[in-house]
């Protein structure tokens, strides 16, 4: 259990994040927060390597994830059946993740050079999030699959 306060002693103030190490794990099992007013809610199988912003009454949401990010380009936004990522200049894409607003892996994609086209027709209507790893790092973007 941790426990999440404001501060602890006079003129004090602590992180309001918690930090967790999974070692091997690549899924949380479960999370459970019991909230000030009494309420209780819990998420089961967590993506790991991600942040996520726990709001009472709100469920899960991943952390820090833009809609455009400055090396690729994601269209069309709202997506119906495909989606597409293409780099902006030279970025070779290694993977693409997408994640679900509650933080589960949805589909993932591997080895897909200069240009993705994912088929998201299997996706129900909604929020989805991007994770796609490159050669020049990690991007984030969000979407919608109509």
């Amino acid at each position: 259990m941790r426990e999440i306060s404001a501060q602890s002693q006079y003129c004090g103030q602590n992180d309001l994040r918690a930090h967790f190490g999974l070692g091997d794990a690549t899924t949380v099992q479960s999370i459970s927060v019991e909230w000030p007013s009494g309420a209780t809610e819990g998420f089961d199988n967590v993506s790991g390597d991600q942040f996520i912003n726990i709001t009472e009454g709100e469920g899960l949401k991943v952390g820090s994830f833009q809609t455009e990010t400055k090396d690729l380009i994601i269209y069309p936004n709202p997506a119906k059946e495909v989606l597409n990522i293409k780099s902006k200049s030279q970025v070779q894409i290694a993977s693409v993740k997408v994640y679900t607003v509650s933080g589960q892996l949805a589909m993932s994609i591997m080895g897909t050079n200069q240009t993705a086209t994912i088929d998201v027709s299997g996706l129900a209507a909604g929020q989805y999030f991007l994770r796609i790893h490159s050669d020049q790092g990690s991007h984030q973007a969000k979407f919608t699959k109509e």
